[in-house]
């Protein structure tokens, strides 16, 4: 799902505002518990034909709205669109001997 229309034809609609949270939910993107009592990101919309709401903590939405400016994210997806994103802008390290990247660090624990 994504906002952006370089994946699709976009969401028919979508609403999207911070709320605090009344019961317990898990963000979308990293799996962090949002607990009651939490700012979170609510967004309702309708892809492809389907309803969706979709939870996010708020360092995820900070980082989904500070990526957008200059990539395009989709819903459920922050985590490899971040990491695709460091590796085009070279804000990522190739250690050659283990294969492995690193990326900068933050709660998504790209590196873990």
């Amino acid at each position: 799902m994504s906002c952006c229309a370089y994946y699709d034809d976009g969401p028919e609609f979508i609403t999207k505002k911070f709320v605090t949270a009344r019961k317990q939910h898990k963000c979308c993107e990293c799996g962090a518990e949002i607990k009651p009592g939490d700012a979170y990101e609510r967004v309702t919309g309708k892809w492809s034909g389907d309803f969706d709401s979709i939870a996010t903590c708020e360092p995820c939405a900070d980082l989904r709205e500070s990526l957008s400016a200059v990539w395009c994210t989709a819903y459920h997806n922050l985590r490899d669109d971040y990491a695709e994103y460091c590796v085009e802008i070279g804000a990522h390290k190739y250690d050659e001997e283990k294969d492995e990247y690193f990326y900068p660090e933050n709660h998504l624990r790209l590196n873990a």
